[in-house]
Order: C-alpha cells, then structure tokens, then sequence
C-alpha cells in the first residue's frame, strides 16, 4: 500500500514539475470540488469595531474606553 502511495505521488510530481506546483494543483482541484458542494467560509475584511473588540478582550483598553470608541464609530 504505501509503495503505491509513493508511485502515485511521484507520478504527480512529475506530471505537475515539481513538489510545490503537485501541491497547488491538488489543493485547487479540492477547493473548486468543496465548493460545489457545500458552503464556503468567506473571510470579510475585520472592521473597526473587530479590532476594537479584540483590543478590549486583550485588556489593551478599559471597558469606559471601549465604550466611547464604539460610541464614535
């Protein structure tokens, strides 16, 4: 079995040129065939208020702060 593994993956690296191009091409090939199935995680840009919520979880700011920030967003 693991001899087979290593013959498919040489197969594949020689076909794509190279271990970093077999990569890419597999894992694009697993995201266009997840994609069509189910539904994708899109990031969103963080906002303002993500990074204000965050400086406040970390303790970078005090609750009265936290609270006039978001007051002026």
């Amino acid at each position: 079995m693991l001899c087979i593994l290593i013959v498919v993956a040489l197969i594949l690296i020689r076909r794509y040129g190279g271990l970093q191009q077999t990569i890419d091409a597999i894992s694009s090939k697993i995201t266009m065939q997840s994609g069509s199935g189910q539904a994708s995680i899109e990031q969103r840009p963080e906002t303002a208020l993500d990074i204000l919520k965050k400086r406040y979880a970390k303790g970078e700011i005090s609750q009265e702060q936290f609270e006039e920030m978001k007051r002026n967003l």
